[in-house]
């Protein structure tokens, strides 16, 4: 197979890159004639032309109108660029008196860079930047939240037997209700009669990851919490589901969410299942 001159190479490369390249002439100069319009007229915001700011925007927006219509895909707005630095050189060398650097030149180049590269721009702002301020927002806040428990951990640390007794699973009975709970939708030789919906039931607590089970010192406290908070959510629905009726629950689902917040990390614990009346 033989290779392609270089004049057909580039002439194929203008045929296929023709309304590309037309996109970013024609978002140049309407862009350049916005900014001559600018200057001419004297159109300042606190003595510095906008041509600064509008005219890369117009030439951006310029060029990828006509590049999505013609070419069928953006050419990153190139223009946008071009037509900043022609305003920015013709305004700090060629003058008397050049212009210093501001916040307006600044915000210019800011635009033109994102009409530029926009999804590098996004990527920075909405990624980069928000997730660092919401990282450093977030450590901050569990900061404050640790300098908190430390300042009462001294007045509650005389109580932490009392409250390994308050978290002690094998407090809730859950035989003393009438009620069958199965995490299955038919109960094995047992027919369902009446369906009384679903019901549900929360309990939310506070984990301690620094206390533990004197007994055993694998044994964190924050496993007994769970496991009483567990039966505390199923009491509850069966609990409601004994007084309107029900002998069983069917269905029944168990669901642990972590809860974040700058006063510290809760644990909710959700119950929920299918009241019935089974025979």
């Amino acid at each position: 197979m033989s290779k392609k001159s270089l004049p057909s190479r580039a002439k194929y490369f203008f045929s296929e890159k023709k309304w590309g390249i037309a996109a970013i002439l024609i978002g140049t100069a309407v862009g350049f004639l916005s900014a001559v319009i600018c200057v001419k007229g004297h159109i300042a915001i606190f003595g510095f032309n906008i041509s600064f700011i509008v005219s890369p925007l117009i030439a951006g927006y310029t060029e990828t109108y006509v590049a999505r219509k013609k070419y069928g895909k953006t050419t990153g707005a190139i223009s946008a660029l071009l037509i900043f630095l022609l305003i920015n050189i013709g305004s700090w060398v060629f003058p008397k008196e050049p212009i210093s650097l501001s916040i307006i030149t600044l915000g210019g180049l800011g635009l033109a860079f994102q009409a530029a590269f926009p999804i590098l721009v996004n990527y920075l702002i909405f990624v980069i930047f928000l997730g660092t301020i919401t990282y450093v927002l977030g450590y901050i806040g569990n900061i404050l939240s640790g300098l908190t428990l430390n300042l009462t951990s001294g007045d509650k640390s005389k109580n932490n037997d009392s409250k390994d007794e308050t978290y002690d699973p094998e407090s809730i009975d859950l035989s003393r209700f009438n009620v069958l709970a199965v995490n299955t939708s038919e109960i094995h030789g047992k027919k369902i009669s009446k369906n009384y919906g679903i019901m549900n039931s929360e309990y939310i607590f506070k984990p301690n990851l620094e206390l533990y089970n004197k007994e055993s010192s694998k044994d964190p406290v924050i496993f007994k919490q769970m496991e009483f908070g567990r039966k505390a959510a199923l009491a509850k629905i069966m609990e409601i589901s004994q007084k309107i009726g029900a002998n069983a629950l069917i269905e029944i689902e168990i669901d642990y969410t972590d809860i974040g917040g700058l006063k510290g990390s809760e644990i909710m614990i959700s119950a929920s299942g299918t009241a019935v009346l089974i025979k």
